[in-house]
């Protein structure tokens, strides 16, 4: 066979045919193995978060992006760097108001048998 040019790490190589594509073949399937392990990974963090917490697939992409912004420290620019902070408490706050309201919702769950009827007789008396 003939030879290519590959640029391998910052530098071009002149590698045989052969040698080319068992190179390329060996990375392909190493790449394949390290996206099946990050996606099973990925897979197992995404059903415990959802597991403790199970309103999360209720958040906006909006509050997503706050809350991933909040965990890598780091807003998107230096110049929204105080915007993003009121922004987090913000969001902080109002998920805290969420969670609240959620577990103060009143649960009339258990009327649901209940016929409904009139204290009054059928004659308005």
């Amino acid at each position: 066979g003939g030879s290519h040019w590959m640029a391998m790490e910052g530098q071009f190589l002149r590698l045989h045919t052969d040698v080319a594509k068992d190179g390329l073949q060996q990375q392909q399937e190493e790449t394949k193995l390290e996206i099946a392990k990050t996606r099973a990974l990925l897979k197992d963090q995404t059903q415990a978060l959802l597991r403790e917490h199970p309103q999360a697939t209720d958040l906006s992409p909006g509050v997503w992006e706050l809350l991933l912004q909040e965990t890598q420290g780091q807003p998107k620019s230096n110049e929204g760097c105080m915007v993003a902070d009121k922004q987090t408490v913000a969001l902080e706050q109002r998920l805290e108001r969420e969670d609240k309201r959620r577990k103060n919702t009143l649960d009339y769950s258990r009327f649901n048998g209940i016929a409904d009827s009139d204290s009054e007789d059928g004659d308005g008396h």
